[in-house]
């Protein structure tokens, strides 16, 4: 809003249309107690939301097992390969429970396109189920034959050692020219 209209000397606010009304509010009781009511309930809506989100966030953390907990869930579970795509989590459980009581089921998907990838991993409850699962070897899911083997412990650092050098006709020993803390000439 801008005014540009120039103003008199005497610098007084130009007239209003309508006539400053001197109001006096009255509160009541019944005012005050529907607004500590209002009030109550804001309150107590706010404590059920940060119930909710306590809930939902304390879902998503996990805490890091300890090397003895992870031994113990991989002794648990099996490796199913040969997975289709199209397979769900629900259909991989169906085809495992009579083997024990399943706790977990894991498709693994790529990252980037969201698709899986041809395999999954199936915990159980208890060690005494793994003989029962690994007899499903070879069986047909959607008309294609699983692979299922125990799920081996992954090492970290394992792989870096069997992994070919990128160099044409390498596989010989690399040779360094000897180090000399002075210069040899």
């Amino acid at each position: 809003f801008f005014y540009s209209a120039k103003m008199s000397e005497d610098s007084s606010p130009p007239p209003t249309t309508e006539p400053e009304k001197e109001t006096t509010d009255i509160v009541t009781d019944a005012d005050i107690e529907e607004m500590s009511q209002k009030v109550l309930n804001l309150q107590e809506e706010a404590a059920r939301m940060e119930q909710m989100v306590q809930e939902i966030s304390g879902q998503g953390k996990t805490t890091a097992l300890t090397p003895l907990e992870k031994k113990s869930t991989d002794e648990r579970s099996v490796y199913v390969g040969n997975v289709d795509y199209t397979t769900t989590p629900e259909e991989l459980q169906s085809l495992f429970l009579p083997c024990g009581i399943i706790e977990r089921v894991t498709i693994l998907s790529d990252p980037f396109t969201k698709r899986p990838k041809g395999y999954a991993y199936v915990e159980f409850r208890d060690k005494s189920a793994i003989p029962n699962a690994l007899e499903l070897n070879e069986s047909l899911l959607h008309s294609r034959p699983i692979k299922v083997v125990t799920k081996r412990t992954n090492y970290p650092g394992m792989g870096m050692r069997r992994r070919r050098s990128s160099r044409r006709g390498g596989g010989g020993r690399r040779r360094r020219a000897p180090s000399y803390r002075y210069q040899p000439y």
